[in-house]
């Protein structure tokens, strides 16, 4: 992914799923800049109130640099923020910074850095990107967490994820979405720490834990099945399914603040 001039590209290593793993390690190819991620991974349900509001800096045939202001509308501060929009057709995302950017199909979802996240009520911070495709101003909705709960993951695993391996960052999010069979799982390490749990084993209820990307490290989350027959005094012949998901956490990359813009080589008349 090549673009002429001075540029704020980042390079995705991908997205791979094979037996057993589940890569999500995203790479940047410079400095200055947030990760830009590709990938079915979906950016934190926050509750809370933000506006976002779209500026076209440059246009050029086939190309745009947009800037996005992101304002803390809340009485109350926040900690993060996420924007979504649609992408035109054809268009795609280049580059980004001061965000991390990720796009499914047509919908683009940018989720803070860890420098822009906290934002006093009214305050705010700006992320940028490069558009390439057809030119059109994006309209960007926002949410944050400024009413101070949080109901999404960057990350959600589920029963079929059993053994795979995937990479968050430091301050992601990960989601496990289980059956009410399963027990609340069991984290081997300190690179993950749990924010909330619910259902699960006895009460009848689908698991669903949230765990914060808090350390860099590598950890399992492990849990298993089990029923209300396998304690009678004789116990059912039902077989305990056990689930495991292993998890490697790194430093988001050092980005700082700013970025050159892009000077396509080409440029409509």
């Amino acid at each position: 992914m090549a673009v002429s001039g001075r540029s704020a590209a980042l390079a995705i290593v991908g997205v791979a799923v094979s037996t057993g793993a589940l890569a999500l390690m995203m790479t940047p190819a410079m400095a200055d800049g947030a990760p830009l991620m590709t990938g079915s991974a979906a950016a934190p349900a926050l509750a809370g109130s933000c506006s976002a509001t779209a500026h076209v800096d440059t246009q050029w045939s086939g190309g745009e640099i947009v800037t996005v202001t992101i304002t803390n509308t809340s009485t109350s501060a926040a900690t993060k923020w996420s924007a979504t929009w649609t992408l035109a057709a054809g268009q795609r995302v280049v580059s980004a910074w001061n965000a991390s950017v990720t796009t499914t199909g047509s919908t683009a979802i940018a989720v803070n850095a860890p420098y822009n996240g906290a934002l006093a009520p009214g305050a705010s911070t700006t992320l940028g990107m490069q558009l390439a495709g057809p030119t059109s101003t994006p309209t960007p909705s926002c949410t944050n967490d400024a009413a101070g709960t949080s109901t999404g993951a960057d990350v959600t695993v589920t029963r079929s994820d059993n053994g795979r391996t995937l990479t968050l960052y430091v301050g992601q999010t990960l989601g496990v979405s289980l059956g009410s069979e399963y027990l609340t799982p069991t984290v081997s390490g300190t690179a993950l720490a749990q924010v909330s749990a619910s259902g699960g084993y006895p009460s009848g209820q689908p698991l669903a834990t949230l765990y914060r990307a808090a350390a860099p490290g590598s950890v399992d989350v492990t849990t298993h099945s089990d029923y209300a027959c396998l304690h009678d005094p004789r116990p059912c012949a039902v077989p305990i399914a056990l689930w495991t998901v292993h998890v490697n956490v790194v430093d988001v990359p050092s980005t700082g603040q700013t970025v050159p813009s892009p000077r396509p080589t080409t440029r409509a008349a």
